[in-house]
Formats: C-alpha cells, structure tokens, sequence
C-alpha cells in the first residue's frame, strides 16, 4: 500500500510543478497516518500566490479482505491497494471568509431530480447545461451565483463526467472523489482533470475572500 500511496503522490507532485510550485516548496508528510480504523492517508502540502494547497490521498478499506474480496480467484492480502478506496482530497485554505459562506456541489442524480421534483427546488444558476449536471446547495442566496461565474461553469462542465463533491467550507475549499471509478480512464485524461479542478479550487479560495454580501443583504 505505502507503494501506491507515494506512486500516487509523484503525480500529484508533478500536478503542482506544473501550475508554477517548485519541487523543493512542496513538502510531502513522511508517514502514512492511520485518520481511522480502516482508513490511511497522507499528504502533499504547499503555498501557490499565497494561497495554501494541501493534497491527501486517502485509503479507506473497502471489505475483510481475508474472506469476501478476492483478486484472481484468491483472497486479497491486509494491505492489498485493490482491497480499499483511494481518494483524493484537493483543500485549498481560505485567507477569508467574513460571510461564514458555505456551499456544496455535486453531480445532480435521480434522487436529486425526484426533490427537485416533489418536494423542492435546487439553487440554479440559470443556465441550462450547467443546472441539469449540477446539484447545488449554499447558505447564501445571494453569493452562489457570483462564485459560480459563467467562465467557472465552463470549467466544471468540462470536468462532470468525473466530478467528485466540491465544497466551501468555513475555512477551506475542499474537494474529493474517488479514483475506483476512474481506473478505466487514461492517464493523461486524469491528470487534466485533476489539475483543472486544482485550478478552480484555487480561483474558488480568492473568489470567496473578496466577496462581499450586497447592500441591504
């Protein structure tokens, strides 16, 4: 496992060199931490136009290996890298949030149109392409549509078909998904996704610092 873990990380690695972070400016955790029971992780931190970027790969174990998963024909061994859920988690910290804004997007599913549907209506954004991929939630009716600008919408359109869960947290941006249902994909298909959404994590972390609520909000 500690071999998939820092596989993952030199990517992850090369993912920041190539946004401008120097390799010697990236520092990378030198154990892999035991968050949970079941669940490993470790982690790349750095700073980017003053903003700073943590990356963790995380492993959560998906079943009792010994006993219900097997791999060509034969049960798994403990640390086995298909016997758990790799993740990984984009956070970039928030120099500012004076609002307290939070917002959640994800992929809007069945059971989100079935709300939609009988009960309530989601946040919009008022467009077509992006409201029916998208699934919103935000505790300010006014700030949503200002973070979420046409030239942002853009970018996470072009990112749904392996989009995760998007948050703005009180303090951070964060981001996560799983790679289990990404390891049909190409590599290179991968690694601009990854590095598109660092992007907008980024772009996302100085939108919220200088956002300020409307007169008379």
């Amino acid at each position: 496992m500690k071999k998939t873990f820092n596989s993952i990380l030199d990517r992850m690695t090369y993912l920041l060199n190539e946004l401008g972070i120097a390799y010697d400016a990236i520092r990378r955790d030198p154990q892999i931490y035991r968050s949970q029971t079941e669940q490993y992780e470790q982690g790349l931190h750095s700073e980017y136009n003053g903003q700073v970027v943590e990356i963790t790969v995380q492993a959560t174990r998906l079943v009792d290996t010994g006993s219900t998963r097997k791999y060509q024909g034969l049960g798994l061994p403990k640390f086995h890298a298909l016997a758990f859920d790799w993740s990984i988690v984009f956070s970039v910290l928030l120099a500012k949030n004076t609002s307290n804004l939070t917002l959640v997007l994800t992929k809007e599913t069945t059971q989100h149109k079935l709300t939609k549907l009988f009960w309530q209506r989601d946040l919009e954004v008022f467009s077509e392409a992006f409201d029916a991929k998208f699934w919103i939630q935000s505790n300010n009716a006014y700030a949503y549509g200002m973070l979420l600008d046409a030239a942002l919408q853009e970018q996470l359109l072009s990112n749904v078909d392996f989009f995760g869960k998007l948050e703005i947290q009180q303090n951070r941006i964060h981001y996560k998904e799983s790679l289990l249902k990404q390891k049909e994909l190409e590599a290179a298909a991968i690694k601009t996704h990854y590095k598109s959404m660092l992007a907008i994590c980024l772009t996302l972390a100085k939108k919220v610092a200088e956002w300020e609520p409307p007169l008379g909000a």
